[in-house]
C-alpha cells in the first residue's frame, strides 16, 4: 500500500518506521529536511 505522511516530528517518527517495516510504502513531507533525515 502507498501512504503519504505530513509531519514527520514526534508522533510521526514514531509511526512512520512501523509502516515501512510493515512493507508498506511511504512518502513523507515535513517543513523541516533535517526531521526527515533519519528516514531517507
Amino acid at each position: 500500500m502507498k501512504i503519504g505522511f505530513v509531519g514527520l516530528g514526534a508522533m510521526g517518527m514514531g509511526i512512520v518506521p512501523r509502516l515501512i517495516a510493515g512493507g508498506h510504502t511511504v512518502t513523507g513531507w515535513n517543513r523541516t529536511r533535517a526531521k526527515a533525515a533519519p528516514l531517507i
